[in-house]
């Protein structure tokens, strides 16, 4: 899928909820959650294509994969937390919006942080 069918469905999602919510709010919340879901849906098969060749490259180059599962945890944890609070200040709700984007950031810190102590434990070695 190009990026131009991509915005061509985020905007005509757009036009058909700014259009909905006029006579109903509840249809325009469906409708964006729904060109929501269906943009996410269309993102899976370029990121599927995307790991199989992050899988290959690590695999070629002797790279502890250890190290990029945390990284793509990490990755998925900001995709997934930007979706729900983006979805949350679509219903209106900033504060349970900022409390979603919140625990994502620690979320990702905490997943994070057995590469923050082995590059902690690295410099020593590297000043020496």
């Amino acid at each position: 899928m190009t990026l131009f069918t991509v915005a061509g469905i985020g905007i005509l999602t757009a036009l058909a909820v700014t259009a909905a919510r006029e006579h109903d709010r509840s249809t325009g919340l469906a409708l964006s959650l729904c060109g929501g879901g269906l943009l996410l849906f269309f993102c899976l098969s370029p990121i599927k294509e995307a790991a199989d060749n992050l899988s290959s490259l690590i695999s070629a180059a002797n790279i502890d994969t250890g190290y990029i599962r945390i990284l793509l945890k990490a990755l998925g944890i900001c995709l997934v937390g930007e979706f729900a609070s983006d979805t949350c200040k679509d219903f209106g709700l900033l504060g349970l919006s900022g409390r979603i984007e919140l625990f994502a950031k620690t979320a990702v810190i905490i997943c994070t942080m057995p590469i923050l102590s082995s590059l902690v434990s690295a410099v020593p070695e590297l000043v020496k």
